[in-house]
């Protein structure tokens, strides 16, 4: 609605008085599509190179006991891909690494104790919930039957 507005006070100052104060900043003409162009290309090359090494170079993850408490990883784990955080008390917290958004793999912020998408910056929470787009989606919660819970059945 604003730039409806401002457009029809262009075109009105254009047919009345042959000019516009705003001419300049909405001239169409002012927009050089090549010159961030470089840019775009750095910034896409960034994220398949991201998207591309998270695939290839994941830890392998034995048994959840080989994680350690306060430690997070992003592993490879009974086959699945996995970003795992054993907690102070021996809980393992863990979420599909793949991001929603468009399936990069998530990795650990240990400063915010966060689950951060390095292709566009979505930031998820301990237990996968969205805390900033691009993402609209949670990470999938995922439930493991630990060794010690599986003898007592």
């Amino acid at each position: 609605m604003t730039f409806g507005t401002i457009a029809g006070q262009i075109l009105c100052d254009l047919i009345v008085k042959n000019e516009s104060i705003y001419e300049e900043l909405f001239k169409p003409s002012r927009i050089k599509p090549m010159a961030g162009f470089s840019n775009f290309v750095k910034e896409g090359a960034d994220v398949v190179a991201s998207f591309v090494k998270d695939k290839i170079f994941i830890d392998q993850l034995k048994s959840l006991a080989d994680l350690k408490e306060g430690e997070a990883k992003t592993v490879k784990y009974e086959g699945g891909l996995y970003a795992m955080y054993k907690d102070g008390r021996g809980r393992i917290h863990a979420v599909n690494s793949s991001c929603p958004h468009i399936n990069c793999n998530v990795h650990w912020n240990s400063a915010e104790k966060t689950w951060d998408c390095p292709c566009h910056g979505s930031r998820f929470g301990l237990n996968g919930q969205v805390l900033n787009a691009p993402a609209v989606k949670d990470l999938e919660r995922i439930k493991f039957i630990e060794d010690d819970e599986a003898t007592d059945n």
